[in-house]
């Protein structure tokens, strides 16, 4: 097998447990919190042409979502986020953002090459 096949099969293998991992770990959260089988965090669901966006409960009905982006929702579900927020959450955001900056200087080195 060549080495692009195992490369390309090491990439789909990397994204399915990512995915797996996040559906993983929002289930725990949940069970944590007490809250088992509770909506997604961002749920997105078509009804009769348009767009019914559920964030962390909150219902939004539009027919297009970018122009009519209520604001002051968004403010409240920042701030609501925001004052749940741990210091636990806030470390393992910060080695998120470490393992991203590091997977894509790993892929741009490994990638890189090819240009």
């Amino acid at each position: 097998m060549s080495w692009p096949i195992k490369m390309g099969s090491l990439i789909v293998v990397f994204i399915l447990g990512i995915a797996f991992g996040i559906n993983v770990a929002e289930k725990n959260m949940q069970k944590i919190q007490g809250i088992e089988g509770a909506p997604k965090a961002i749920q997105v669901t078509p009804v009769n042409g348009k767009v019914e966006i559920a964030v962390l409960g909150e219902v939004v009905q539009t027919e297009n979502p970018i122009k009519q982006v209520n604001q002051e929702k968004v403010a409240e579900v920042k701030k609501v986020v925001e004052a749940k927020s741990s210091w636990l959450s806030q470390v393992g955001n910060t080695i998120g953002s470490g393992l991203r900056i590091m997977m894509r200087s790993l892929f741009d080195f490994v990638f890189g090459w090819f240009r």
